[in-house]
């Protein structure tokens, strides 16, 4: 095992909502509204990574005892990426994944998206400067995916090459 870990990312819609004044309700509003708090964003992902102490998420998992040796940390992020902020949970490894661990840590970070760090996370409004915005990694819609990055450059005919 080397010194150096390997990294794969883990991509998302985000799902983001924002106060209405006049109805005094939560709507729906597109994701591009995040393009111009992206570092507001990010910066908050990371406070709410770090309250509490913890060094990264990937000490909530729980699953078989062969993938948590490889896991050297698991953060929450953003991407922007054509202009679109994506959901990114950033993986490092200290050994490669089978196919089988891949699956298993899709289905955990999908766990924790919807009611683990996600769901603590889109409860915490985000003030910005276009309004009070809810941020989710989860969404029930049949248009929600968790893609690793080999699958999200083939999905969206893009090269992640020069991103974070």
């Amino acid at each position: 095992m080397s010194n150096e870990s390997l990294k794969t990312n883990f991509y998302c819609p985000l799902h983001v909502q924002m106060y209405e004044r006049e109805s005094d309700d939560y709507i729906v509003v597109d994701s591009s509204i995040l393009n111009d708090h992206e570092e507001q964003i990010r910066e908050s992902l990371a406070e709410e990574t770090h309250r509490g102490g913890d060094k990264d998420m990937s000490e909530y998992f729980y699953g078989s005892h062969d993938l948590h040796e490889k896991l050297v940390s698991v953060r929450w992020d953003i991407e922007n990426v054509q202009d679109t902020i994506y959901g990114c949970i950033r993986v490092d490894l200290a050994e490669p994944l089978t196919d089988d661990e891949i699956d298993e840590l899709r289905e955990w970070i999908r766990g924790q998206n919807s009611d683990g760090f996600g769901e603590g996370y889109e409860q915490q409004t985000q003030r910005t400067s276009d309004g009070d915005l809810n941020i989710s990694f989860w969404d029930c819609n049949d248009e929600y995916f968790l893609l690793n990055d080999e699958e999200f450059e083939s999905a969206f005919g893009i090269s992640m090459e020069g991103y974070q």
